[in-house]
């Protein structure tokens, strides 16, 4: 990974970048420009700027695209097991934490000898998401290195393809322990409980059969009027299940999500921002991708929907079609799949590939489908699928701050993050600094 060692500043970044930022208006609610400044000037300007950013940043993607599809990135080694925090990529120590897991195996088995055999090497590492992370940062590492195989590495790189057999998931059949076919996982902070009911109230409206989905709203502190979030308009239409789960460990949205996962008992989780409509019947989609018990030559491990920005009944800033084109070329095309894109998991397989990473707050969904890319990649037997409906974002974003600005610096933050080694936490601190 890159460093940002002779790289221009983040400060330097931010202001060429908000260069592009929409002006405020003035204080009486008028621009400071004569009427036909907005219309063929100003207007104009943001439109054409946009659609080259949008261009610009699709070259971008497919070349990301490309490179994670080559020959050379479908090593099955290559592939990790689980998400893990890229701050910790380059931790020296990542193979010594490896190796006090399976001391502490061999302790409680009671081995004399310090080599675990395949199968018992197997048994420790498919039982313990710690071992398959840790495992994951240093064989990453060891890639990097001219010295020849050690006797472990070797040992990893040999069962890493029964390693990466994910668990099988949960059938129809598993109501004991799994009494709903959707969880849906909705994460709250610092939101008005009365505007989350809203989209919530939507969200089951648009359901073919509420009776089989559960709902997991996870209150993670600093919202109000969260009394309101879960009183639904009577009628046939209810959650099968309601639960409020209060979380106040901290590290942002992932550690929300995982959070709200843990408390979830559905076959299926689907991971919902409060500020996301979802399309009619969303259920019945996910579960024709998801929730057959039918054997195939290829497996769907997550879906998503497309995306599209909600400019009904609202006023769109110039170029906001460039940032539509971009946002479907982006899913259906490059499967660049954001947290606002809904994604949706088998809970075993969420589970084996070890969630959210636990990271700063920002990035984890990025991460997430990263890994579920690097496996779609390496692997024939698994695939990302993209439903055809869309869920609708809010446009705030782009009509606060215009068009070219709201691309150019989500392009920023992806490059600095997956080019110029910035962690997850120095990223947060500059995302924030420039909204």
């Amino acid at each position: 990974m890159r460093k940002d060692k002779g790289f221009p500043s983040a400060s330097f970044l931010l202001g060429l970048v908000s260069s592009f930022k929409r002006k405020p208006r003035t204080s009486d609610g008028e621009e400071d420009h004569p009427w036909w400044w907005g219309i063929l000037v100003r207007d104009l300007l943001e439109t054409a700027i946009s659609w080259v950013v949008a261009l610009a940043l699709a070259c971008y993607l497919g070349i990301l695209y490309l490179a994670g599809t080559s020959p050379a990135t479908k090593a099955i080694w290559r592939c990790p097991l689980v998400t893990t925090n890229r701050n910790n990529e380059e931790t020296p120590g990542a193979l010594d934490q490896f190796q006090n897991i399976l001391k502490e195996a061999r302790h409680k088995k009671e081995k004399s000898e310090n080599v675990l055999t395949d199968k018992e090497l197997l048994q420790v590492m498919c039982s313990s998401t710690e071992a398959r992370r840790w495992a994951s940062i240093a064989m990453q590492q060891y890639e990097h290195k001219d010295s020849k195989d050690s006797l472990l590495m070797a040992q990893l790189k040999r069962i890493w393809p029964q390693l990466l057999e994910l668990p099988a998931p949960p059938q129809n059949n598993s109501k004991s322990k799994h009494p709903f076919e959707i969880s849906v996982v909705v994460p709250a902070f610092g939101e008005d409980g009365s505007r989350i009911q809203t989209n919530l109230q939507r969200a089951l409206d648009a359901s073919q059969n509420p009776q089989r989905l559960q709902l997991v709203l996870v209150d993670a502190g600093r919202n109000t009027h969260m009394e309101q979030a879960t009183v639904f308009a009577g009628g046939k239409q209810q959650w099968a299940n309601v639960k409020i789960a209060t979380y106040s460990g901290g590290g942002g949205r992932g550690a929300t999500l995982n959070h709200g996962a843990q408390h979830a008992d559905g076959r299926i989780l689907t991971f919902l921002h409060s500020d996301n409509l979802l399309p009619e019947k969303w259920d019945d989609q996910i579960l024709s991708v998801l929730g057959s018990d039918e054997t195939t030559t290829t497996r769907v491990i997550a879906c998503a929907f497309s995306f599209r920005i909600h400019t009904t009944n609202t006023a769109c800033p110039p170029g906001m079609a460039a940032a539509q084109w971009l946002g479907t070329i982006r899913t259906k095309v490059f499967h660049a799949i954001y947290g606002d894109s809904v994604i949706s998991m088998p809970t075993t397989y969420f589970s084996y590939l070890g969630g959210y990473p636990p990271q700063a707050p920002l990035m984890e969904d990025y991460e997430l489908m990263d890994l579920i890319r690097k496996r779609v990649a390496a692997r024939k037997d698994e695939s990302l699928c993209i439903l055809p409906s869309e869920t609708l974002v809010s446009p705030r974003r782009w009509q606060v701050n215009g068009v070219p600005y709201v691309i150019l610096f989500n392009f920023l933050c992806v490059f600095l993050y997956e080019h110029r080694g910035w962690s997850s936490q120095k990223l947060f601190e500059f995302y924030y600094s420039g909204r």
